[in-house]
């Protein structure tokens, strides 16, 4: 970093954070220009920290990376390489610089983060189906990613670690792993998949619609990706069936069938993420336990009303 650059905190950044901060901008080469450069907080990360960095002629993000991220099933690598390839296309920020502990540098992109009333906005689903398409259909990286895995992972790591877990948790991990059996005989062609499509991770800004936040992703079932954004959104039956038209050009009731059964999973891994995520994250004022306890109730609706058993058999 320019040592003749001057950094303006926000208050709300305390000292430590300061000097972390221009520790990591001088590990990424950054030159600020003429002026000085404000940082201010981005909130909602969990693992991560990020920051705004506005100067004199542009507006950067910063992300001071998590270091245990063997925990969550997280490759840096893999990770970096998905966002360039979706740089390469157009639906994510540019990265301006990046150190192999993952913090980075990128292009800050405006616009208004997605939530379930903003994706209901008339065209914004039938734009996320399309950029979730433009993904799994152009890029491809080396190295494979499986929901699966992430849940026996986080199922391993309760266990070893006396984390509580609902007394029906065997009953949804066998319905998740009949899941598995199914789509494994069907022979999904692998596509690069996000894997991590939180709502917030979309930023639309006018007519275009930016996905951000690739620490997940990796060649993976692209079902799973359009599955969270159903689960994430409480979509209905009706708005399901937009999303899948949308991405597929034409109402599919086997598509819808699969991206249902998806939706059990990707709900599964969202509970137990949430259950190894508590000891480890519990100072972000977010209530981890409040949350694995709503996926943990998804996938038992899905159980009680037999949507799982009739979409195992739709979906073939």
């Amino acid at each position: 970093m320019n040592t003749t650059t001057s950094l303006v905190f926000a208050d709300e950044i305390s000292a430590p954070t300061q000097e972390r901060i221009r520790d990591v901008l001088e590990d990424l080469a950054f030159q600020a220009g003429r002026g000085p450069v404000t940082l201010e907080c981005i909130h909602g990360g969990a693992s991560n920290e990020n920051f705004r960095l506005d100067t004199a002629d542009r507006s950067l993000v910063l992300r001071i990376a998590a270091q245990d991220v063997k925990r969550f099933g997280i490759d840096r690598e893999r990770g970096a390489e998905a966002h360039l390839a979706a740089q390469d296309i157009s639906i994510t920020p540019r990265m301006i610089s990046r150190v192999d502990s993952g913090h980075c540098l990128m292009e800050f992109c405006p616009g208004r983060v997605l939530d379930e009333q903003i994706i209901r906005e008339p065209g914004v689903l039938a734009m996320v189906a399309r950029t979730l398409r433009e993904l799994h259909t152009r890029c491809r990286v080396d190295g494979a990613w499986s929901a699966h895995a992430d849940i026996d992972l986080y199922l391993a790591l309760a266990a070893e670690e006396d984390l509580a877990l609902p007394n029906d948790i065997d009953e949804m991990h066998e319905a998740a792993e009949e899941i598995k059996a199914l789509f494994d005989r069907l022979d999904i062609p692998a596509a690069l998949c996000h894997n991590d499509v939180q709502l917030p991770n979309f930023i639309l800004d006018g007519d275009r619609l930016w996905l951000v936040d690739w620490e997940y992703a990796g060649m993976a079932n692209p079902y799973f990706d359009l599955a969270m954004v159903a689960s994430n959104a409480n979509l209905d039956d009706d708005e399901r069936s937009e999303l899948v038209t949308a991405y597929w050009g034409a109402p599919d009731d086997r598509q819808s069938a699969r991206v249902r059964l998806q939706q059990f999973v990707s709900a599964l891994r969202e509970a137990t993420w949430s259950v190894i995520a508590a000891p480890v994250l519990d100072g972000t004022g977010w209530d981890y336990a409040a949350w694995a306890t709503q996926y943990f109730d998804r996938c038992r609706r899905l159980l009680s009303s037999d949507a799982v058993a009739i979409d195992l058999t739709q979906a073939k």
